[in-house]
């Protein structure tokens, strides 16, 4: 009975991570193709653009601003920067833990961060328009992965904890049981 509650704890805890490394996966790989998509549409956009006119920081970060308030996530932070890490448009809060690794072109990089209690997904990518580098950046909370994760946990130490009352009454009426 033991060993049975040993392999049940064991095999529930790796169960319960391997279905959050899925989730946080999954997030990850939608955040990235997202922050893909998000850079290919402003440099397809600035490149219509500019055969008509004289394109300038201005109204590339309109560009910028338009795309994402008609494809971007509501609950997602943007920034948009200049080479010299002057903010030109952002909505949300400013997380900024990437700019030190700042890509090359066509190289998109991300890393998950916690700030204040909440885990985010970082990404930062690299365009290059009109001879000039700028920097997108995205933040997505994952949260809730990570709640899920916490929630799951919770219920499984519950029914862990049941299941070894339950064994260890057991265990005593068959001790009792033996011994009468």
């Amino acid at each position: 009975l033991s060993i049975l509650i040993i392999m049940f704890t064991v095999f529930g805890s790796v169960l319960i991570q391997t279905s959050f490394q899925t989730a946080l996966e999954r997030e990850k790989e939608a955040t990235l193709e997202e922050a893909a998509m998000f850079r290919y549409t402003v440099l397809s956009s600035v490149a219509s653009m500019s055969d008509t006119y004289q394109l300038d920081e201005k109204i590339i970060t309109d560009v910028v601003k338009t795309i994402d308030e008609n494809i971007g996530n509501a609950e997602d932070t943007f920034i948009f920067y200049n080479e010299s890490a002057v903010v030109l448009y952002q909505k949300g809060s400013h997380i900024n833990a990437l700019w030190e690794t700042r890509p090359s072109t066509d190289e998109l990089v991300w890393q998950l961060v916690e700030k204040e209690g909440v885990h985010y997904l970082e990404t930062l990518v690299q365009v290059v328009l009109e001879n000039k580098v700028y920097y997108l950046e995205k933040n997505r909370s994952v949260q809730p992965v990570y709640d899920n994760r916490g929630n799951l946990l919770h219920q499984y130490r519950m029914a862990v904890g049941v299941l070894f009352a339950v064994a260890s009454v057991l265990a005593a009426l068959l001790a009792y049981g033996f011994t009468a």
